[in-house]
C-alpha cells in the first residue's frame, strides 16, 4: 500500500516537471491512470 502511494507521488512529480516533449512511457502511464480513475477526467 505504501509503495502504491509513493508510486503515485512519483508519477505526479514527473507530470508536474516541465518537459520539452512527453515521453511515450508517461503517456502510457497517464492513459492507465485515466482508465483506472474515471472520476479524474
Amino acid at each position: 500500500m505504501r509503495f502504491l502511494v509513493l508510486f503515485v507521488l512519483l508519477i505526479l512529480g514527473a507530470a508536474n516537471r516541465p518537459q520539452p516533449q512527453p515521453a511515450p512511457l508517461s503517456d502510457a502511464i497517464s492513459a492507465l491512470l485515466r482508465s483506472v480513475t474515471p472520476f479524474n477526467g
